[in-house]
């Protein structure tokens, strides 16, 4: 039972002692050694930009705890959320308590600008040798508002021979009651006084940029600081335009300046002094005679009353210069089945004229044609370019061009797929096999058709194909592809149409002729005469290979069908330079004693 009963009291001792804590009290607060604030009352900077503070404090303890060597510590909070910032530290030895308490003062200084006008507070804290903090109340501390002055504007552009009044104020604000608050303006370039918050100004000089705007508030006598206005000068700028003659083969020609207003000066140049020159200059314009070839910019510094000054640009072709417009071609390119279109050249400019053409007169013709507008008649199938060349004086001439397609759809070229032997093309096919007339020839024959949208391509129903007689089968397939098996020897072909919104085409014939190769004549095996083009695609040259055949000649096609390229090399390899096609799709119709193959190329 005495065992319990002095673990009890032991419990109890433990947690009074525990419990127990250092009481940091702020007796008194001594404001610059003139006021004195108790307790934690509110401390009052009122309009001082920096007060020293002196806390009187006193620290008392229980006399059963130990504190050790301690600190005590002035903190302030710049608001009540934010992390107090320490203002000073003073070492509290623990010889210093007598034996429960500790009194004594520590002081700082603080800055208006540390404070907010309401929401700071400023407290002491003791910390304990063991890191324990013992936290006085918090005194709250204020300031009055501090006065405030804003110049509008801050900013202001005079631009050249501008004499108009402007007004500058000031705002105040947080101004204590009854305070005398009087304007000392500062403007040298401006005529105006006063001394009130508001001046009215305007520049002395049309030509001379004003000085900046100053303005110092004084409240009671006491200067604040001062407040300026930047002054600028406007940027200079110029609707005005240059006219005259663009292109000139030789002789004078007078060029004029419209827009050039009072005070203003102009100032002409040429860029090339070889081929031209001025003869005679004004304010209004500029006579130039030209003696050379070249493109030429003539030039008008245009300069005001305060020496600003832009620049104004006219370019001349004179001569056989090389010859630029910037006329454009418009007008509709869709495709048609019929009727007409008109196409104009925009943005023309004098002294030039313009023919037109087209690439096709089967396909369109041309009426109602001036030196802007000319009517295009859809007449015929397939793709045509309307052209228009536009000249000028000198001769030296431009194309500008519309493409479109008319009526319905044109072959542009049949290609093969062979499977057995060589097949495609006009011409003769030898059949290599001894066992005559046990033919097996099975190849897939392409027709390829411009004037077809992709869906009407991809429909069955817009294709139709016939084989010439009974001597080859049309099987397999859609679209625009069969596969051909040949029968027996002798001439025949198929013939294939396709078909657009306009209609169908016409039919398009493939013939060709199947011969026997007598028994004495050496048979080889058809990959000996397999036509190879390397590279393809390319950039700048194709290489045409056959083993064991000469080329006889090699025909180059583009999409729409035009020649391009033709040679008869009598030899097996054959290069063509492909360096100056335009990039796109080409056929090849290389003929040898096989027969005639196509082949499709491609120009990166």
């Amino acid at each position: 039972m005495k065992n319990l009963l002095k673990k009890i009291i032991l419990l109890i001792l433990f947690v009074n002692i525990s419990h127990s804590q250092v009481t940091t009290t702020v007796d008194q607060v001594f404001v610059n050694n003139q006021t004195t604030v108790n307790l934690c009352n509110t401390i009052n900077l009122v309009s001082n930009q920096s007060v020293n503070l002196v806390f009187y404090y006193t620290l008392t303890k229980p006399s059963s705890q130990a504190v050790g060597d301690g600190t005590v510590r002035i903190l302030l909070k710049n608001t009540s959320s934010s992390f107090p910032t320490e203002k000073v530290a003073m070492s509290i030895p623990a010889s210093f308590w007598s034996p429960t308490q500790y009194q004594s003062i520590i002081s700082c200084n603080i800055g208006a600008n540390e404070i907010q006008v309401s929401g700071s507070t400023i407290f002491v804290e003791y910390t304990s040798a063991g890191n324990v903090k013992y936290q006085s109340c918090e005194n709250p501390i204020i300031k009055n508002a501090i006065p405030t002055f804003t110049l509008s504007p801050s900013t202001v552009s005079v631009g050249c021979n501008d004499l108009n009044p402007r007004t500058f104020s000031v705002t105040a604000a947080n101004i204590p009651v009854g305070a005398n608050v009087v304007y000392q303006w500062s403007a040298p370039g401006w005529s105006g006084t006063s001394n009130t918050s508001s001046i009215t100004l305007a520049p002395s000089s049309p030509t001379v940029l004003p000085s900046t705007i100053t303005v110092t508030p004084f409240i009671n006598g006491v200067s604040q600081t001062p407040r300026t206005c930047t002054v600028t000068r406007a940027s200079f700028s110029s609707n005005a335009t240059i006219a005259g003659t663009q292109n000139i083969c030789t002789g004078t020609a007078n060029y004029t300046i419209a827009g050039i207003t009072a005070g203003q000066n102009v100032l002409w140049s040429l860029s090339n002094t070889a081929t031209a020159s001025i003869i005679s200059s004004s304010n209004t314009g500029a006579t130039i005679s030209f003696n050379g070839t070249g493109a030429q910019t003539l030039t008008a510094t245009i300069r005001n009353a305060c020496n600003q000054q832009v620049v104004k640009t006219f370019v001349i072709n004179s001569g056989s210069t090389t010859f630029s417009t910037t006329a454009t071609l418009t007008g509709s390119t869709t495709a048609a089945c019929s009727g007409t279109r008109v196409f104009s050249i925009n943005n023309l400019a004098a002294g030039l004229t313009v023919s037109w053409s087209v690439s096709d007169t089967s396909v369109a013709s041309l009426s109602g044609m001036t030196n802007t507008q000319a009517t295009l008649t859809i007449i015929g199938n397939g793709s045509v370019s309307i052209i228009a060349t536009i000249t000028n004086s000198c001769g030296q001439s431009t194309t500008r061009t519309a493409t479109l397609y008319g009526g319905a759809p044109v072959l542009t070229s049949f290609t093969c797929d062979p499977q057995g032997k060589p097949f495609c093309g006009q011409g003769q096919i030898s059949e290599y096999t001894s066992n005559i007339p046990s033919l097996n020839l099975n190849d897939r024959v392409t027709a390829i058709f411009s004037g077809q949208t992709s869906a009407e391509a991809n429909l069955n129903t817009n294709w139709q194909w016939q084989a010439l007689n009974n001597k080859i089968t049309l099987s397999g397939g859609t679209r625009n592809f069969r596969n051909v098996g040949c029968v027996t020897f002798g001439t025949t072909g198929l013939q294939v149409r396709a078909r657009n919104a306009c209609g169908w085409s016409e039919w398009y014939p493939l013939n060709w002729e199947l011969v026997e190769v007598p028994d004495s004549i050496q048979r080889t095996s058809e990959a000996n005469y397999k036509l190879t083009v390397f590279p393809n695609p390319s950039n700048g040259f194709w290489s045409f290979s056959f083993q064991n055949t000469t080329i006889e000649s090699i025909i180059v096609i583009d999409v729409n069908g035009k020649k391009l390229y033709n040679t008869t090399p009598s030899e097996n390899q054959v290069t063509i330079d492909c360096s100056s096609f335009q990039k796109g799709i080409y056929f090849a119709k290389v003929k040898t004693v096989l027969g005639i193959e196509t082949v499709k190329l491609v120009k990166n």
